[in-house]
């Protein structure tokens, strides 16, 4: 395995690399990441997107916690 950075979908590629360490906080950044995208990629593919002022809330704080936890590492 090569340790560059794919030139295509380096977002998977930078999730994966949080999904295989087994360290709680890198376990928990690639959770929260998978979510996020989920939710972005509801919103840039459904018409119509029930509760979306909501998820954008949710969005929001799981985007602060990534970058908390990235700042402790």
């Amino acid at each position: 395995m090569s340790n560059c950075t794919p030139s295509s979908d380096t977002h998977a590629y930078v999730w994966e690399q949080f999904k295989l360490n087994p360290d709680a906080q890198y376990q928990l950044i690639a959770r929260n990441l998978k979510r996020l995208r989920e939710y972005r990629n509801q919103a840039d593919y459904i018409d119509k997107y029930p509760g979306l002022s909501g998820i954008t809330i949710i969005a929001l704080n799981l985007s602060e916690e990534v970058i908390a936890t990235l700042i402790n590492l």
